[in-house]
């Protein structure tokens, strides 16, 4: 299965620079997530251990295994379909799987490139990267990593594309 970018590249058009989406930005719900799944396994040994007359339905067990197991599926999906790139002719950016959304900003359109990065982001090296071109508001692609890295890209290649 190619990529959005890979396959909605114009003629003539080459990827410069690809921006990923950082596992650690999601570092705090995976922890979640693996103790609920912790707390589940609890939950079906409890269950396993009761004497024979007193089985109790694990239902419990259950639930917190659809619920852990829902939220790292969340974060796999989100780390999977999002994609961001810098051709020689515009950025791209997609997100989501079933609901697909998308940007594409022309370079000569792109007024600027913003960088919004909470303190754990600074530390773990993820951030928003915000998209603003002429006329427009800005379009964020969260939880990407090394978006400081992403921007100078961009910033450089539309500054020699000024020369």
């Amino acid at each position: 299965m190619s990529s959005y970018v890979d396959s909605n590249l114009s003629k003539g058009e080459e990827v410069i620079v690809r921006a990923h989406v950082s596992w650690l930005s999601f570092l705090i719900t995976i922890i979640i997530s693996l103790f609920i799944l912790f707390i589940s396994l609890g939950a079906f040994m409890a269950s396993a251990a009761a004497k024979e007359g007193e089985a109790r339905p694990n239902s419990l067990g259950w639930i917190l295994l659809l619920i852990g197991l829902f939220m790292l599926l969340n974060v796999v999906i989100k780390i999977i379909t999002t994609e961001l790139a810098l051709t020689n002719k515009r950025i791209i950016a997609k997100f989501g799987f079933i609901r697909r959304s998308t940007v594409e900003l022309r370079l000569e359109k792109v007024e600027s490139i913003g960088v919004d990065q909470s303190i754990l982001g600074r530390i773990l090296g993820y951030g928003t990267i915000v998209v603003k071109g002429t006329g427009g508001t800005g379009t964020p692609i969260p939880s990407i990593s090394k978006p400081l890295e992403f921007r100078r890209v961009v910033n450089n290649h539309l500054e020699d594309g000024n020369n």
